[in-house]
């Protein structure tokens, strides 16, 4: 009995391999998942300038998303610095019409703030997103003066030669159950600990399409008869997620 419980605490700590955010991106996965562990929603934070939206890695963010069965919520920020506003309103309703919430938001103006209070009150959530997207704007925009709060905790994961590393996740309790757990910012997510077949299914838009695949094992690539590739074809599917979803199957081949 004994040796079956330490076979399972050796496999759980293998799972959360994890050495530096700013590091591999391979190495920055496991984290995220320990974190959606103790978390309610994700929050995918982007910005539509300084950085520009990068939505491979809202799409990489997603998939974990839905790997680890949690709520998220695509967070544009920065609306102040839009010169086209209507780009931005087309980019948030493509995900919306995906079933996900998508919101537009401001820490200048604050615009959308409400709304993402009332999405974390009395629960756990995960912020994540590119470096210098305006998480600690928004954070502070949340509740004045959060971030200059000593509110830091140490997340100690294993490596699978068993030694332990420390990495910063910044937890702020606001009150009412509320907690926000606050990654590091990260340029890149690999997904290499997801099997092929989880990553097809966190892509909504392609299971209707998928079960017209001639194959019951189609990974949606070079296969031919492929009912998602049709979608693509015939517009249905979205060309740019599609192509996000081949570049994170080449990442993990």
């Amino acid at each position: 009995m004994f040796r079956e419980k330490e076979l399972r605490r050796k496999k759980q700590e293998e799972r959360f391999l994890h050495r530096a955010p700013s590091g591999d991106a391979r190495k920055r996965e496991p984290l995220i998942r320990l974190m959606a562990e103790k978390a309610d929603i994700m929050l995918i934070i982007s910005s539509f300038v300084h950085p520009p939206t990068k939505s491979g890695l809202i799409d990489r963010f997603l998939v974990i998303a839905e790997t680890e069965q949690i709520e998220p919520i695509i967070i544009f920020n920065k609306t102040d610095l839009l010169q086209d506003r209507s780009a931005g309103e087309e980019m948030a309703l493509q995900y919306r019409s995906l079933g996900y919430r998508a919101v537009l938001t401001s820490a200048l103006t604050c615009e959308g703030i409400p709304f993402i209070r009332e999405c974390i009150t009395g629960r756990g959530s995960l912020l994540a997103g590119h470096s210098g997207v305006g998480k600690s704007s928004l954070l502070n925009a949340l509740a004045p003066g959060l971030t200059a709060k000593p509110a830091v905790g140490e997340v100690s994961t294993a490596t699978n030669k068993g030694t332990h590393t420390t990495t910063t996740v910044k937890i702020y309790n606001l009150g009412d159950d509320t907690r926000i757990f606050d990654l590091p910012g990260m340029k890149d997510v690999s997904l290499c600990s997801i099997p092929s077949r989880q990553i097809a299914a966190a892509f909504p838009e392609f299971q209707s399409w998928a079960r017209h695949c001639r194959y019951d094992d189609c990974n949606h690539l070079e296969e031919p008869s492929c009912g998602v590739k049709k979608g693509v074809d015939e517009g249905m599917i979205a060309k740019e997620r599609y192509e996000s979803y081949l570049r994170i199957m080449d990442s993990i081949s």
